[in-house]
């Protein structure tokens, strides 16, 4: 997702997708509903690199929410009750085509550096299992480091990487008596 306000980019971000059974119309169609229905910013102009079947009641659901939220676009605030045109477009020329080709490349280079991130992470695993003798890849890994002042105020943390990657939810620190 790129966002573009008056000409200019402000910024982007990436969201991954997987397993995916769907058309890519019927996926992009589900992505912009989830999307802006958890309170993003609705701007004029929505770009997809495909059509989608049900473009006009999307188009109307936007215009809907973006009245109801009072969304500020072009420097004014509209009001509650205000009607705004957004559009949901599928430009195949011209700087909205440009701004689609963008995407394109930042979701390739997104794709490419997830993958290889992962291919690296196998990798590691696998010297890993090499080097201790392990007859199965790490799949769950336990980090502790235990430090103190001076032998008083021990404190212990542990850091968990669950198929070579950082879990952070299973982080933990512990005060040791």
């Amino acid at each position: 997702v790129l966002h573009v306000r008056k000409g200019k980019l402000l910024g982007r971000r990436t969201y991954h997708f997987s397993g995916q059974e769907f058309p890519t119309g019927e996926s992009l169609s589900s992505f912009v509903g989830l999307y802006y229905d958890l309170g993003n910013v609705i701007p004029d102009e929505v770009l997809l690199p495909c059509d989608i079947e049900d473009r006009e009641a999307k188009e109307e659901w936007l215009r809907e929410r973006a009245a109801q939220s009072g969304d500020e676009v072009g420097g004014k605030i509209d009001g509650p009750r205000a009607r705004r045109r957004v559009e949901v477009l599928v430009p195949r020329r011209g700087p909205r085509a440009r701004l689609l080709e963008l995407a394109n490349k930042n979701a390739e280079v997104a794709y490419k550096s997830r993958r290889d991130h992962r291919r690296d992470a196998e990798d590691a695993l696998g010297e890993l299992q090499a080097r201790l003798g392990l007859r199965r890849y790490p799949r769950w890994i336990e980090c502790f480091d235990i430090s103190h002042l001076q032998g008083s105020y021990t404190v212990a943390s542990r850091v968990v990487f669950i198929d070579g990657e950082p879990a952070r939810a299973e982080y933990r620190t512990f005060k040791v008596k």
